[in-house]
């Protein structure tokens, strides 16, 4: 079987599984799965929250349950499992269901790490699609994201005990997956980033500069950033916008936190910025300052390009785009994925953060005045932006599938 056949000697044909937890987890395998389609046979599989983004690439999604957002982020705020045993019971028997029908030749996961299960009982080749800092090798020190004992501890005392606590927590979050592992007979694996990368093939879409792995097998390999921005028009302020001032692009995502951006506009709101402010859908009408544009979604890619500062919740997807336009970040992390990246660039000297639980004007004005003011954070970005440049994930992407086929 050669890379564009199948056993039957059609086309091979390849299952694109996007968990719609996140938009990125999605869109992530949407790109990649638009970029391959005409070489191979493409189905994709998700829930039904991004499902209409799907479509917009012409594709039809074959709908699947999947667990709601707001109960994923709620547990772990509560610092419990994202996922229940009998969730991901479920999870794997939807699975099985759609392997057993379909027959695919490969699978592509993001975020659906119960496929790590199925791919094994049904011995369907398996890539899983995964940020290299939830992979065993990567070598960023664990984040403190808002656990509820970071809030008893404090932020210094947690960061330091964190790395004492990791291996216990990666084993805990591992238990519900080991558990539905036991009902099919399969072996446990030892930790949650185990749970992850266990595949035939591992998918880093990631710069190594932000998600610096040691030594990492010849099967997992590094994409680069896989870039996504939506095909929304542009909103009819997009070419009124004055130039006499900095310009700001605020875009919190689908899982930042919303009362953060309340803070936000009434700092900026005073300052002497023009703002652009993308409501991802999920703030109601409100009356915002004379310097703030507002729409729900805007094309990132260009909306970084053109500001001089990027506000975000710290999450790849818009650093990333803030990294191709060379636009410093001020972050404000919520979870331990945004909290893993924006670190990491910070520790890169191109932007700053705010952890969402500390979030004051004062904190907010400071940074912003930082950001616009120190030439060392556009320099910064800039070498990182030289390093994307090498990076096609597109093309790193079809060797990937051409190895595991």
């Amino acid at each position: 079987m050669d890379a564009l056949s199948g056993s039957d000697g059609k086309k091979a044909r390849l299952l694109f599984w996007g968990e719609d937890l996140a938009l990125s987890h999605v869109v992530r395998p949407l790109v990649l799965a638009d970029a391959v389609r005409d070489k191979y046979e493409v189905i994709f599989v998700t829930g039904e929250r991004y499902a209409h983004l799907v479509e917009g690439y012409g594709l039809t999604p074959r709908k699947t349950w999947t667990l709601s957002t707001d109960t994923f982020m709620e547990r772990l705020s509560k610092g419990r499992d994202g996922w229940l045993a009998e969730e991901i019971s479920r999870q794997v028997k939807d699975e099985l269901a759609l392997i057993e029908e379909l027959s695919p030749d490969l699978i592509i996961g993001d975020l659906r790490w119960s496929l790590g299960t199925s791919a094994e009982l049904t011995k369907t080749p398996y890539v899983s699609l995964v940020d290299a800092y939830w992979g065993p090798y990567c070598t960023l020190p664990p984040p403190t994201p808002e656990f509820p004992f970071v809030r008893v501890l404090g932020v210094k005392l947690s960061s330091l005990l964190m790395p004492l606590l990791a291996p216990a927590i990666f084993k805990q979050l591992a238990k519900p997956f080991n558990a539905v592992r036991r009902e099919y007979g399969l072996k446990e694996l030892a930790e949650y980033r185990e749970v992850a990368t266990h595949a035939d093939w591992v998918a880093y879409p990631d710069l190594p500069a932000l998600a610096p792995t040691a030594d990492p097998p010849d099967n997992h390999r590094y994409l680069g950033p896989v870039q996504w921005s939506p095909t929304s028009q542009h909103p009819p302020w997009w070419d009124r916008l004055p130039s006499d001032k900095p310009l700001i692009y605020v875009a919190m995502g689908s899982t930042g936190r919303v009362g953060v951006v309340d803070s936000i506009i009434e700092v900026l709101g005073e300052m002497p910025v023009t703002v652009m402010l993308s409501t991802s859908g999920r703030l109601s009408d409100k009356d915002y300052p004379a310097n703030f544009y507002t729409t729900d979604y805007l094309p990132g890619m260009e909306a970084c390009e053109r500001s001089a500062l990027v506000i975000c919740n710290g999450g790849a997807g818009t650093v990333y785009q803030a990294i191709a336009g060379e636009t410093p970040i001020l972050g404000i992390p919520t979870n331990a994925d945004q909290y893993y990246v924006i670190d990491a660039l910070t520790r890169q000297g191109a932007g700053l953060y705010i952890r969402s639980t500390h979030v004051s004007k004062r904190g907010i004005s400071a940074a912003v005045e930082r950001l616009l003011t120190e030439r060392r954070f556009v320099e910064r970005i800039g070498e990182l932006n030289r390093e994307l440049s090498q990076f096609n994930a597109a093309d790193r992407f079809a060797d990937v599938i051409e190895s595991a086929l």
